[in-house]
C-alpha cells in the first residue's frame, strides 16, 4: 500500500513558494532499504539457553534486576574469559537504514510497481488494523452485550482509553451525591452503567447496568488484515482499568497521556493508569528489542500488544449484600502480545529461546514498574515464584498430565493449570499460595515446548503483576479514582460537606459510633483540599469528640487535618444519659412501639492553620446527625399499678370484684443509664400467699380455700367491662415495653380467695432483678363491701378512656354487693330474696349442696348476666 500526494511538483520543497507543477507523486515511506550485520551468537558461544538462564533466576536472590540486565552480565562475564575481551555491545546484530537521504521529493517509488488492485481516497477499513471492545452482562462468553466499540487503533497510540462506571440514572447520581462519591456509596443502594472514554471524552456507554462488586466479562479482540487476535477478562462493576495498545516499537510519547485535553472528564488516577500501562508496553518493547539483537532473530509483531492497567477491589458484602469496594491495589495484565521471529542465527533455530526470555522479562516488568515508579511492593510471577521458594514451598514442575493431589492450590486454579498441561504445556508453579503482605494467590509460568510461547501468571486471574502494600502507604492513591487531584493549600477550602454515609448513624448511649464522623473539604474547582484544619464541635446533645491520636482525650471539639482525599475524620461517643430525643422507629419490621433516642449534633468548619479558633474559612451547612438508642435493660420499673401510683410494692386495701378487670400496670424497661428501652419482652405472672387460717365447710371442719389467682390481658382479648374476665385473659402474658410518650399497659384481672389473703404480681425480663408488686384481699367472707365499678372504653392499646358512642351519656358509678348465703338442699327451706338495689345490683357467692351452677340475675339498671 502507498499514497500518492497532489503537490506543486515543478518547484516544491516543502512550502507553497510556487504553486505551479502540480502532479500525483507517489510515495512509500515505509519502504527502505537496509544493512544487516549478524551478531555473534554470544549466548550461544556461552552455551546459556533461556531454560538454565530461567532456572538460575527463579533461584536468584537479587531483588531489584531485571533479566536483561542479569542476562547481560552473563554474558559479558564470558565474553571477558575470551581474547580481547570484547564489549557485549560490539557482539550484538545491526539492523540500519542504508538509504541516502535525498533531499528532495522523489519522483518515484523506491520499486517498480507490477500493478495496482485498488485506488482509493481512504484507506479501506479491511486494510487497517481495528481494535473491538465487547461488554458482556456476565461472566459467560454468551451472556448479553451491554455495549461493542470498534476503534481503529492508529487512533489508540499514545492515547488514554479507560473503561470506568458511572451511576446508572439520575436517582442513582442523587444517591451518589448524599454520599460524596461513587466510591462511599453502599453498593447496594446503586446501579451503574459501564462508560468507555477516549482522551477523557465518552465514546460508549453500555445499555445494561450492572449492581457495583458484580463480576461481567471484557473481551478485546484486535482486527487485522491477516487475521484476529483475541483476549478477554473479567472486571468488576464500579472499578476502573486503563487499556494501554502498544505500537510494540517503543516509540509512543508516554508524557502525553498526563496531558488533559480540554473536554477532559477524567482525573489524576485515569492520566496515572494510563500512562504506567504504556511505560510498561514501551519498557517491555525496548528490551525484547535488544534480545532480539542478542538471541539472533528479527521479531515480526503482526498486531498490537494489549495490555490493562486495573483498580483492583474486593467486594465487602452483608447477609449476602454488597456494601462496599474496598480497594486492595491496582494490577498489570498483559492481555495479549502477538510476536513471532525469524532466526538470523548461525547455531540453529532460536525463535523459542526469544520468546521465553521476552516473557521472562515481561514478567519481571510487571512488579518492577510499580515499585521503581511509584514506590509501591508488589508481585509478579516470577518474583513470587521466587519469593515462595526462598520461604520453603515446594516447586512443581512437569509437562502433560495432571497436578498431583499434594499441590495445595485452590480448585479453579488447578482446573486452569490442568487444562494448560493438557495441551503438552509444561508448567511450574509454587506448590501453596504465597502470602505477601496483604497480596495472597497462586503463581506459575506455562509454556509451549515447541514454540517457547509461554505465560508468567498470578493468582489465576491476571498474566501480570499486583501491587501488594496497603494503598495508603503509597505515593499515588486510587480510593476514588473518579475524583480530581488533589490540591494541598489548606486555605483554598471553598466547600465543606459531610460524608453520608457517616450521618445519621444510630449506637447505643456511652458508645462510640461504628465510623468516625466524616466530612469532606473541596476548593472552588471541587478538588479534595490536603492539610486544611478542621475544627468539630459538638452543638446538641453531650456527647464528646477524640480525634485518631493514641494519647487523644474526649472533648467537646476537636481539631482534625483533612487527609489527600480532603476527608476529616474524628470519633464521637454520645452520653450515656438521654436528655433531649425523639420518638423513632427503629426496626418498623421487628419493633411494636418507637424508642426514645437521643439526639446529637456535630458542626465542622475549616480554620485557618495558622490561626486555629478564628473566623472560619468556610462551615458546614448542616450538621451530622447521631441517633443514640438507649442500651441492654437492666432493671424494671413500675410506672403505674392499681390504687398504688408509682408501684412500690405497698399494696393497699381496696377490694376488687373477682373476675373483674381492676387497672393498668404500666412497667418501664431502663437501661444501666436509667434510659427506658423500647420493645423489651415482660413476662407477667402472680402468685399467691397462703394465710394463716382455714376455710371450713358446713359442718365446721377445714376445708382447702378456694382460689383463682390474678389474670392478665392486652387490648381487646376481653370487653371492656364482663363479669367474668377468667376465661378470657391469661394466667401468664408477655408484652413489650414503650417508652418516651408511649405505654404499654397490662389490664389486670382481680383474683378469688374466701379469705383475708395477698396476691403477687410479677414482672420479668431475662437476666434482670424481678419486679413485684403486692395486692391484698379480704375474702368473700366480708360482707357487704361497696366497690366502685364504672362502665369503661379502652383504645386500640388497651389504655382506659373515659368515652362513649355519639348520643349516649357517659359512663357512671355502680355499686355492687357480695352475698354469702348458704342454703340446704331443700329449696323449700331458706328460699333466697334477691332485691335489686337502685343503681345497682349483687353478686351471690352460693355454697351448699345441690346448688346449681349458675344464677341468672336480672337488674333494671345493668341487664342480664350470667355469675357461675
Amino acid at each position: 500500500i502507498f499514497v500518492s500526494a497532489y503537490v506543486p511538483y515543478g518547484n516544491y520543497r516543502g512550502s507553497h513558494v510556487d504553486a505551479g507543477g502540480k502532479a500525483w507523486i507517489p510515495l512509500a515511506p515505509a519502504i527502505k532499504e537496509y544493512q544487516f550485520s549478524p551478531g555473534a551468537d554470544t549466548l550461544a558461544q556461552a552455551a546459556i539457553s533461556a531454560r538454565e538462564f530461567t532456572d538460575s533466576w527463579l533461584g536468584s536472590t537479587e531483588p531489584n534486576e531485571l533479566p536483561l540486565d542479569a542476562l547481560r552480565a552473563r554474558a559479558q562475564a564470558w565474553l571477558t574469559g575470551q581474547p580481547g575481551q570484547p564489549l557485549l555491545d560490539s557482539q550484538l546484530q545491526r539492523r540500519t537504514i542504508s538509504a541516502r537521504p535525498l533531499g528532495l521529493l522523489p519522483a518515484s517509488l523506491p520499486g517498480k510497481l507490477v500493478g495496482t488492485v485498488y485506488e482509493s481516497t481512504a484507506l479501506a477499513d479491511a486494510d487497517q488494523q481495528w481494535l473491538r471492545i465487547r461488554l458482556r452482562a456476565d461472566t459467560s462468553a454468551d451472556s448479553a452485550i451491554a455495549f461493542d466499540q470498534r476503534l481503529r487503533v492508529s487512533e489508540l497510540l499514545g492515547r488514554r482509553l479507560t473503561l470506568s462506571y458511572q451511576p446508572a440514572s439520575e436517582d442513582d447520581q442523587n444517591i451518589v451525591n448524599e454520599f460524596g462519591a461513587l466510591a462511599y456509596t453502599p453498593a447496594y443502594l446503586v446501579r451503574v452503567r459501564a462508560r468507555l472514554m477516549l482522551r477523557g471524552e465518552p465514546d460508549a456507554v453500555s445499555g445494561l447496568d450492572w449492581t457495583p462488586g458484580s463480576l461481567h466479562r471484557l473481551e478485546l479482540i484486535s482486527e487485522t488484515p491477516a487475521g484476529e487476535v483475541a483476549t478477554s477478562q473479567d472486571l468488576l462493576a464500579g472499578g476502573y482499568s486503563a487499556i494501554t495498545i502498544g505500537a510494540q516499537a517503543g516509540a509512543t510519547p508516554v508524557s502525553a497521556l498526563d496531558v488533559s485535553a480540554p473536554n477532559d472528564g477524567e482525573f489524576v488516577a485515569a492520566q496515572r493508569l494510563a500512562s504506567l500501562g504504556l511505560r510498561y508496553a514501551s519498557a517491555w518493547d525496548t528490551a525484547e528489542n535488544e534480545l532480539a539483537d542478542l538471541v539472533g532473530v528479527l521479531p515480526i509483531r503482526p498486531a498490537p500488544s494489549i495490555a490493562l492497567t486495573l483498580v483492583d477491589y474486593q467486594v465487602e458484602t452483608l447477609l449476602d449484600l454488597p456494601q462496599r469496594l474496598l480497594l486492595r491495589g491496582v494490577a498489570l495484565d498483559a492481555a495479549a502480545r502477538p510476536t513471532r521471529a525469524i532466526t538470523t542465527s548461525e547455531h540453529g533455530e532460536r525463535e523459542a529461546e526469544f520468546l521465553r526470555y521476552s516473557s521472562l522479562h515481561g514478567s519481571a516488568l510487571e512488579h518492577f514498574i510499580f515499585e521503581n515508579d511509584w514506590g509501591a511492593e508488589s508481585v509478579s510471577a516470577d518474583k513470587g515464584m521466587r519469593l515462595a521458594f526462598q520461604n520453603g514451598i515446594a516447586r512443581v514442575s512437569q509437562t502433560g498430565g495432571v497436578l498431583p493431589a499434594s499441590v495445595d492450590l485452590p480448585a479453579p486454579i488447578r482446573a486452569e493449570i490442568d487444562q494448560q498441561l493438557a495441551r503438552g504445556w509444561r508448567v511450574d508453579a509454587a506448590a501453596a499460595e504465597l502470602l505477601l503482605n496483604q497480596w495472597q494467590g497462586t503463581l506459575w509460568h506455562a509454556e509451549d515446548p515447541v514454540t517457547g510461547a509461554s505465560g508468567w501468571f498470578i493468582a489465576g486471574r491476571y498474566a501480570g503483576g499486583s501491587t501488594t502494600t496497603p494503598p495508603d502507604q503509597w505515593t499515588i492513591v486510587f480510593d476514588d479514582p473518579n475524583t480530581p487531584g488533589v490540591n494541598e493549600d489548606p486555605l483554598s477550602v471553598r466547600f465543606i460537606e459531610k460524608i453520608a454515609s457517616t450521618d445519621n448513624q444510630i449506637t447505643e448511649v456511652d458508645t462510640e459510633t461504628t465510623e468516625p464522623l466524616a466530612v469532606r473539604v473541596t476548593d472552588r474547582r471541587f478538588r479534595p483540599v490536603q492539610g486544611a484544619v478542621i475544627a468539630f464541635r459538638v452543638a446538641l446533645g453531650e456527647g464528646k469528640l477524640k480525634g485518631p491520636e493514641p494519647d487523644a482525650e474526649w472533648a467537646d471539639e476537636v481539631r482534625i487535618f483533612s487527609d489527600i482525599e480532603g476527608v476529616a475524620r474524628v470519633k464521637f461517643k454520645p452520653a450515656g444519659k438521654i436528655s433531649l430525643g425523639i420518638n423513632l422507629m427503629l426496626d418498623p419490621e421487628h419493633d411494636q412501639f418507637p424508642a426514645f433516642v437521643g439526639l446529637n449534633h456535630v458542626t465542622a468548619r475549616a480554620e485557618p492553620p495558622a490561626a486555629p479558633g478564628t473566623a472560619a474559612i468556610a462551615e458546614l451547612r448542616e450538621p451530622i446527625s447521631v441517633l443514640a438508642k438507649a442500651g441492654a435493660p437492666a432493671s424494671l420499673a413500675t410506672l403505674r399499678f392499681p390504687r398504688n401510683e408509682g408501684g412500690g410494692g405497698g399494696g393497699n386495701n381496696q377490694i376488687d370484684p373477682p373476675g373483674v378487670y381492676s387497672g393498668d400496670w404500666v412497667v418501664l424497661a431502663r437501661d444501666r443509664f436509667d434510659n427506658a428501652v423500647s420493645n423489651v419482652e415482660v413476662t407477667f405472672t402472680s402468685a399467691f400467699v397462703p394465710p394463716p387460717g382455714h376455710c371450713y365447710d358446713f359442718n365446721g371442719s377445714p376445708r382447702p380455700c378456694r382460689l383463682e389467682l390474678p389474670r392478665f390481658y392486652v387490648n381487646d382479648e376481653c370487653q371492656p367491662f364482663v363479669v367474668d374476665a377468667f376465661s378470657c385473659a391469661s394466667s401468664v402474658k408477655t408484652i413489650r415495653t414503650a417508652a418516651g410518650a408511649f405505654e404499654s399497659p397490662v389490664h389486670l384481672v382481680a383474683g378469688l380467695t374466701e379469705i383475708e389473703s395477698e396476691f403477687l404480681y410479677y414482672a420479668r425480663v431475662a437476666g434482670v432483678t424481678d419486679l413485684v408488686e403486692r395486692q391484698r384481699t379480704a375474702g368473700l367472707d366480708l360482707f357487704d363491701v361497696p366497690i366502685p365499678v364504672q362502665w369503661v372504653y379502652v383504645d386500640r392499646r388497651g389504655a382506659l378512656i373515659e368515652a362513649q358512642q355519639p348520643g349516649k351519656p357517659l359512663g357512671y358509678r355502680r355499686f355492687m354487693r357480695f352475698l354469702r348465703l348458704t342454703v340446704t338442699s331443700d329449696p323449700g327451706v331458706n328460699p333466697l330474696g334477691i332485691v335489686a338495689k337502685e343503681n345497682g345490683f349483687q353478686f351471690l357467692d352460693l355454697a351448699g349442696p345441690g346448688i346449681i351452677e349458675g344464677l341468672r340475675l336480672d337488674s333494671p339498671s345493668v341487664g342480664n348476666y350470667l355469675y357461675s
